[in-house]
């Protein structure tokens, strides 16, 4: 099934086993900020481009099995090519939203090969 996001770009929803459903977006990705801020003295972040999938190389530092809200900002900074100070100054609603699309790169399931 599709479902139309407000960027008006296409996400599509996949079941997986015991009904979860997991949203994956179509890369490239702009996520729209609902609150953009003013970044220095001449820039306004308005939105979050994913120009890629994760990559192994993405990853490295990243205790895979305690993913902490700090791993998630280091991620994002890596995956969108902002700067880390870019992505701490995302108003919570948008760092939620952000984490949203790359949660979709990520496994579904644990990662120590129990169910």
């Amino acid at each position: 099934m599709n479902e139309r996001n407000d960027s008006g770009d296409n996400a599509q929803l996949l079941n997986f086993p015991g009904d979860s459903v997991k949203k994956v977006y179509e890369i490239p990705y702009t996520l729209k900020l609902e609150h953009p801020f003013q970044w220095g003295e001449h820039e306004k972040k308005t939105e979050l481009v994913f120009a890629r999938r994760l990559k192994g190389k993405d990853l490295k530092g990243i205790q895979t099995n305690n993913i902490k809200m700090d791993d998630m900002m280091l991620m994002l900074s890596r995956l969108t090519g902002e700067a880390r100070t870019v992505i701490e100054e995302l108003d919570g609603i948008d760092l939620f939203a952000a984490t949203e699309v790359l949660n979709s790169f990520l496994p579904h399931g644990p990662a120590n090969g129990n169910d």
